[in-house]
């Protein structure tokens, strides 16, 4: 795979606790010399790299109730309201980890399809922290998000849990309807393993070291 078909799978994350404004427009301007598909932050950040970003092939993807997912479903819909109007045209947004643990798809699914419903203009990705769900439980969510017809899910924060493998991406690519595409994020160390997961079916990656995994191949997250 060459650098620059893997470059616009790149979604580059900033999203360290402490990011302030220079990092964000460092990233910003290495993913548009990159050329990746976005550049994934907190909503804080949204406006700024929106103004970085502007005239550019590099979409603006905001976290919404990051990490936890712990956040109601209002405080999610205004979060990515907020965010749009700030000039994010994509989210990735939590799931409610917790309904899903305690057996509640409903909540699951009825949640993300207020989101997508109030929110049509963008594109959406679910993360569903899959180190936290046994795998009954995974299939069972798979099946509730994708109620909502979301273009991605997306198989973690990369904040909990070990890394991401080959291995969970194609346990997810087995549960997801095809139509829906997949992102893998944590813990991608080498173009190697990068391209692996490209392999076994993932959509996009989530690094915060895009540069040097293109490059030098160093640790990315």
């Amino acid at each position: 795979m060459g650098s620059t078909d893997l470059a616009g799978r790149l979604d580059l994350a900033v999203l360290a606790p402490g990011t302030h404004r220079d990092q964000v427009r460092s990233a910003c301007r290495e993913a548009r010399e990159l050329g990746c598909a976005a550049v994934c932050v907190a909503p804080v950040w949204v406006g700024e790299a929106a103004k970085m970003l502007q005239g550019s092939s590099v979409s603006v993807a905001a976290v919404i109730g990051f990490p936890l997912g712990a956040s109601t479903t209002l405080s999610k819909v205004v979060e990515a309201l907020e965010c749009i109007k700030q000039g994010a045209s994509e989210l990735d947004i939590v799931i409610h980890v917790g309904a899903a643990l305690s057996g509640d798809y409903k909540a699951v699914r009825n949640e993300a399809r207020e989101i997508v419903k109030r929110t049509p203009e963008v594109l959406h990705k679910f993360i569903l922290e899959m180190g936290l769900l046994p795998e009954a439980t995974l299939k069972r969510t798979v099946k509730a998000v994708a109620a909502a017809d979301p273009a991605f899910l997306k198989t973690g924060t990369g904040t909990t849990g070990p890394g991401i493998t080959v291995a969970a991406v194609q346990q997810l690519r087995q549960m997801a309807p095809a139509s829906i595409r997949l992102k893998a994020s944590g813990g991608i160390r080498t173009r190697q393993q990068a391209e692996a997961l490209v392999a076994a079916g993932a959509d996009r990656l989530g690094t915060s070291r895009a540069g040097e995994l293109l490059g030098s191949g160093g640790e990315s997250h």
